[in-house]
C-alpha cells in the first residue's frame, strides 16, 4: 500500500515538474522570438518634412531711380512799406502774390522691405529728387507826387531746387504686385530772388535793387502707389506724393534800404513719379 502511494505521488510530482519546464521553455521561446524580431525589424521613423520657402520679390534692400513731374502752390506776403529814394520817401502797397512753380524731376531712392504674415509689407525708404521748378511774378505801381510820376516795378522768382524725404511704407503683396501707402518727413530747398526798379520820370533816373534769399524747409509727406516685379531683381512702379512745408520768413523785397522782409506761406507740393528699383538681397 505504501509503495502504491509513493508511485502515485512521484507521478504527480513528475508531471508537475514537466508542466513547469514546459511553461518555462514556452516563455523563453516567446522572449527569444520577441528579441529576434526586435533585432531583425528596422526602426520605423516618420519622414522628415521640409517646408519650401519662397522669397518675396519685394523683400530686402533695394536702390533705384525715378523721374516725373512736380507742381507746387505758394503765396508771398509783404506788408506796406516806405520806399527810400534819393529825393523822396513814398508809401507803397503791400504784396500778396501767388506762385505756382512746376517742372520735371529726377532722382534716386533706396530702402528696405520685409514681409509679415504672408503678404503684408513693411518698409522704410529715403529719396533725393532734383526739381528745378520755378515761377516768376511781376508787380507794378505808379505814384504821382506833385505831377511827378514814380514807377515802381519788381520781378520776383521762387525756385524749388531739390527735395528729399524719409518715409515709412506699408502695403499688400499680391503675387508680383505691391499696393502701398507711405508717410514721413520731407525736406525742401528753395531760393528767392527779386529785382526791384524805381523810375523817376521827372529826373529820368532809374534806381535798381536786387535781393536774394533762401531756406531749407521741413514738412510732411504722404502718398501711395503700385509696384510690379518685372524680373527676379527689378521692380517698376508709379507713385503720387503730397508734401506740405508750411512757410518761410525773412525773404527780402521792395524798394528800400535795408530791404523789407516778407514771407512765403502755404507751400504745398504734388509729385507724380515713375520708379525703377533693383533688389540687393537680404529679404525673406
Amino acid at each position: 500500500m505504501k509503495n502504491v502511494c509513493w508511485l502515485s505521488l512521484s507521478t504527480q510530482v513528475g508531471r508537475g515538474w514537466l508542466g513547469t519546464g514546459a511553461a518555462v521553455a514556452l516563455v523563453l521561446s516567446v522572449s527569444s522570438v520577441a528579441i529576434s524580431a526586435e533585432i531583425l525589424l528596422p526602426e520605423v521613423t516618420e519622414p522628415e518634412v521640409f517646408e519650401s520657402v519662397v522669397e518675396s520679390p519685394f523683400a530686402g534692400f533695394y536702390v533705384g531711380v525715378h523721374a516725373g513731374y512736380s507742381w507746387a502752390d505758394a503765396s508771398f506776403f509783404g506788408a506796406p512799406y516806405i520806399a527810400n529814394l534819393p529825393n523822396e520817401n513814398l508809401s507803397l502797397l503791400g504784396r500778396n502774390d501767388s506762385f505756382g512753380p512746376d517742372g520735371g524731376l529726377f532722382g534716386v531712392q533706396g530702402g528696405y522691405n520685409f514681409i509679415s504674415q504672408g503678404n503684408l509689407l513693411f518698409g522704410i525708404e529715403g529719396d533725393w529728387t532734383n526739381l528745378g521748378a520755378k515761377d516768376r511774378v511781376s508787380n507794378s505801381q505808379t505814384i504821382l507826387v506833385n505831377n511827378e510820376a514814380f514807377v515802381f516795378n519788381s520781378t520776383s522768382e521762387l525756385e524749388l531746387n531739390w527735395q528729399a524725404s524719409v518715409r515709412g511704407r506699408i502695403g499688400v503683396v499680391q503675387d508680383d504686385t505691391l499696393f502701398f501707402g507711405t508717410a514721413g518727413v520731407a525736406f525742401l530747398d528753395m531760393d528767392w530772388r527779386e529785382t526791384a526798379t524805381a523810375f523817376d520820370e521827372d529826373a529820368n533816373e532809374t534806381y535798381v535793387q536786387t535781393h536774394r534769399g533762401g531756406d531749407t524747409l521741413t514738412g510732411l509727406a504722404l502718398g501711395g502707389g503700385v509696384e510690379f516685379a518685372v524680373s527676379e531683381n527689378a521692380i517698376f512702379g508709379a507713385e503720387y506724393l503730397y508734401e506740405n512745408f508750411g512757410g518761410s520768413s525773412g525773404l527780402p523785397f521792395g524798394h528800400s534800404t535795408p530791404p523789407q522782409m516778407g514771407q512765403i506761406n502755404d507751400l504745398e507740393m504734388h509729385k507724380v513719379r515713375l520708379r525703377l528699383s533693383f533688389k540687393l538681397g537680404g529679404g525673406n
